[in-house]
């Protein structure tokens, strides 16, 4: 309980929280108590959303070793630096989509993040076709 307040909460809250701003806005529900809906999403995806997050942190942390080492001796690497700022920015638009897809849809686990990515890159009149 105690971890799933600190690093290991912030995936099923993140999620919980777009959930909750799904029904809002997108289905145009507002007669339900905010709290006793956000345990009930915090809850239903717990360790779903605590895998994500693993996979997350520790390609997030390949990413900044990898981009500190290009940087402290980029001489030698220099042409590795635009590929790796590529998936940065990749990494970057994946995390901020994620969560909207994960609240929104009910994928198998690759292809939320396949989905976030997508959604992104591809125009949107794309999508309406």
């Amino acid at each position: 309980m105690i971890l799933g307040l600190g690093i290991f909460g912030l995936f099923p809250a993140a999620a919980a929280m777009f959930a909750i701003v799904r029904k809002w806005i997108i289905l145009g529900e507002r007669d339900f108590n905010v709290l006793p809906m956000f345990w009930k999403f915090y809850r239903q995806d717990f360790f779903k959303l605590n895998g994500f997050a693993l996979l997350f942190y520790a390609f997030g942390f390949f990413l900044y070793f990898d981009a500190a080492f290009l940087f402290l001796d980029s001489g030698s690497f220099q042409y590795l630096i635009p590929g790796v700022l590529l998936l940065i920015i990749a990494y970057l638009i994946i995390l901020l989509f994620f969560f909207p897809v994960f609240a929104h849809y009910n994928f198998k686990f690759f292809q939320y993040i396949k989905r976030a990515f997508l959604l992104a890159v591809v125009p949107r009149w794309r999508l309406l076709v």
